[in-house]
């Protein structure tokens, strides 16, 4: 949670989905996909509900098995390079090579940046660190850090827009706020319905990236609780295959 350089770059998204998509399945696919409307576009996209996304995500959830879609969905990663998202190797081996020694410290180092970024209301990721922020970003499991559970990282999201998520009465607009994605937010505000949850499976991705980085393997996950499926947080599981858990635990 600590700042850190950021690469990610909003236009790389659709074309590396595209890639992941022609890959997988074939060129055609994505023309199915796409026919009769936008490529969705990361500064028009919200005017429109995220309308095209909505279309493309439906289309691709009749034409494929969820299995493949997780795996096209897991590997857009925000057109990011393995390198540019990076690891935990180095902070793993000065925890010992221990998951849950990893897990403490940086539960104790997001903390105290969190307390910092309060104490002297400055801004963490745009936002001013309110009481409410506070005691949503101390209390929430895993938000601070992924928490484990046997073979499972369990793993929270904070609001997008922290200030008008506690600010905001109704449940639709705090979901709209919570939600991190420019190709789903504003759908959650669309009288013709938000982007399949399904979408949802390319922040998980991001999100474990950086841990199959540290463990040089691909993993598996599920999306638990969505915004876009009308929960009131995003939250995620990263299971941790057993030759893992027995090295490293």
């Amino acid at each position: 949670m600590s700042e850190y350089t950021v690469f990610w770059d909003d236009k790389r998204i659709i074309p590396k989905f595209k890639q992941l998509v022609c890959e997988k399945l074939n060129e055609e696919a994505w023309e199915i996909l796409t026919e009769n409307i936008c490529i969705p576009d990361p500064d028009t996209e919200g005017e429109c509900g995220c309308c095209n996304m909505r279309v493309i995500i439906n289309r691709l959830e009749e034409m494929t098995d969820k299995e493949t879609i997780k795996s096209i969905l897991f590997r857009v990663q925000h057109g990011m390079t393995r390198e540019q998202i990076g690891d935990y190797k180095k902070e793993f081996n000065e925890c010992g090579n221990n998951i849950d020694a990893l897990l403490k410290h940086q539960q104790e180092q997001n903390k105290e940046e969190i307390l910092r970024h309060y104490t002297n209301g400055t801004e963490y990721w745009g936002d001013i660190i309110t009481d409410e922020v506070l005691k949503f970003m101390l209390n929430t499991e895993g938000v601070l850090s992924a928490v484990r559970k046997g073979s499972e990282l369990h793993i929270s999201r904070y609001p997008y827009n922290m200030t008008s998520y506690f600010n905001e009465a109704d449940e639709r607009k705090k979901r709209f706020y919570f939600c991190h994605c420019l190709f789903t937010r504003t759908s959650i505000l669309s009288e013709t319905g938000a982007v399949s949850k399904t979408m949802c499976y390319c922040s998980l991705g991001l999100v474990k990236a950086a841990w199959e980085n540290t463990f040089d393997m691909e993993l598996n996950g599920e999306v638990v609780k969505s915004v876009l499926g009308g929960d009131d947080i995003c939250s995620f599981i990263i299971y941790l295959p057993d030759e893992i858990i027995k090295k490293y635990t």
